[in-house]
């Protein structure tokens, strides 16, 4: 099977913010579960990238043979020439995957294991971006109010979560109110939810708060 992906490759890295490389690796190892449904199990599969040309071929090896006895990694001279007519007995011959072959099902199997993929490298960027700064004030958008309560604020274009239980006394916010907090916590993976969660409430925030706004007091000097 031969086909282009580069375009899309790109276009899904810019939409998810993850590397062209994270998307590749997660393409080539849908297509060896996809690809498994059309070989044996048992054949050794080979996905190979060019990245130059954007295109992606799936392919197994066999070795051409007068009476085959393991069909996972011999071929037949008849069986061969059908795809090379200059094959000969001894040689080795590459096995494309048609590419009508990955079907609904195989299509559904890769476009799992690359959203999967897309969303643990996504989630290993909130973390690896937002861990360091523990304790520091961060400002964001109100983009929604959830039925518990609890706030959804969107910052540096990633949703972080504003328990309600977090916000000072008496306070009401709406949506697209700009909102100041503190990093309180950052997990490195939380499924269903916001990795990040933020606080107005937390002792620090008033510290970091007025250490932003005053900076004699982030100095020492009052």
């Amino acid at each position: 099977m031969k086909v282009n992906v580069w375009n899309t490759i790109l276009q899904l890295s810019k939409e998810r913010s993850v590397e062209p490389i994270v998307i590749v690796n997660a393409i080539k190892e849908s297509l060896k579960v996809a690809s498994a449904q059309y070989f044996s199990h048992s054949e050794d599969i080979h996905i190979n990238f060019t990245p130059e040309k954007g295109l992606l071929r799936v392919y197994t090896i066999k070795k051409i043979c007068t009476n085959p006895k393991d069909e996972a990694q011999e071929i037949s001279l008849q069986a061969a020439r059908k795809i090379d007519p200059t094959a000969t007995i001894g040689k080795y011959i590459e096995i494309e995957l048609p590419s009508e072959t990955l079907g609904r099902i195989a299509a559904q199997s890769a476009k799992q294991v690359i959203l999967q993929k897309v969303h643990d490298a996504e989630q290993e960027k909130i973390y690896n971006t937002f861990a360091p700064r523990m304790g520091d004030i961060v400002t964001g958008v109100l983009r929604r109010t959830e039925p518990n309560k609890n706030m959804i604020v969107e910052v540096e274009k990633t949703e972080i979560l504003f328990p309600y239980r977090e916000k000072l006394p008496d306070e009401e916010f709406k949506r697209g109110d700009r909102i100041k907090a503190v990093i309180l916590h950052v997990y490195k993976e939380n499924k269903g939810g916001p990795q990040v969660t933020v606080s107005r409430f937390y002792t620090q925030f008033l510290k970091k708060l007025l250490e932003t706004e005053i900076p004699e007091i982030a100095n020492g000097n009052i």
